[in-house]
């Protein structure tokens, strides 16, 4: 939400369907000092899946985290480790 810092709850956060563990991401942390003023971006958290294995307790969610990466940008990065 516009205006909401780090340290503002966010919606289902008590649910655990967002995590400040992973994923945070500040906008005004990548833009070009200009001093033209601030970054009215906000901030950015991801929320987990919820998936249900076939293998686990029925009812019970797990959180998995993924990103969808395009092919070429993965195969690249495994080439740069």
């Amino acid at each position: 939400r516009y205006g909401d810092g780090p340290k503002d709850v966010l919606a289902l956060e008590s649910n655990g369907d967002y995590t400040r563990d992973i994923g945070y991401l500040h906008f005004a942390d990548f833009q070009n000092i200009t001093g033209t003023g601030d970054n009215l971006l906000n901030n950015v958290w991801y929320q987990p899946e919820e998936v249900f294995p076939v293998d686990g307790t029925p009812e019970v969610r797990q959180h998995a985290f993924w990103v969808p990466v395009d092919t070429t940008y993965f195969n690249l990065s495994k080439n740069l480790e």
